[in-house]
């Protein structure tokens, strides 16, 4: 997971890689997801870090060095326990970012997990994964990218955070 500004993989947007096809053409072959992680934050002190995740795909007649095509993307905080205040960051995130992540403070007390939520875990929680939102482009919708976004996501970030 590397933040924005080392990104290294160029990427293009499909309406942009659909803008260079033969307009004849009536099908593309695409195969190869992947997952490109980004923290939208840049501070990592706080008890919540903002990522963004970008699902690209290859297209079949793709050249060594063509960009990835980005198919869906996804917003997710990583809200760590223990932390003073989570509640009120995730309410504060809203004023910056708009991403609703003020509809799930109430899951929390001052610097934990909130009782209701606490009652369905036995060990101690010291990070939660709280997924905003996953897009998929209507031309890829059916072929469950949007779950395996997740499930990616949910590897990747919680076995890097103790999770």
């Amino acid at each position: 997971m590397r933040p924005a500004a080392e990104e290294t993989t160029t990427r293009i947007s499909l309406d942009d890689f659909v803008n260079t096809l033969d307009p004849a053409r009536a099908t593309v072959e695409m195969f190869s997801p992947s997952l490109h992680l980004e923290t939208i934050d840049a501070v990592y002190d706080s008890g919540t870090v903002l990522w963004r995740a970008d699902i690209t795909m290859t297209h079949v007649d793709s050249h060594v060095g063509d960009p990835d095509v980005v198919v869906g993307q996804s917003y997710f905080v990583m809200a760590r326990t223990g932390v003073e205040g989570l509640a009120q960051e995730l309410l504060g995130r809203e004023e910056f970012h708009h991403l609703r992540t003020d509809r799930f403070a109430p899951l929390f007390d001052d610097h934990c997990i909130g009782p209701e939520l606490a009652q369905q875990f036995s060990d101690c929680v010291e990070v939660v994964m709280i997924a905003l939102w996953i897009v998929v482009d209507p031309a890829l919708q059916g072929h469950r990218l949007g779950a395996w976004s997740l499930c990616c996501q949910c590897i990747e970030t919680l076995t890097s955070s103790s999770g």
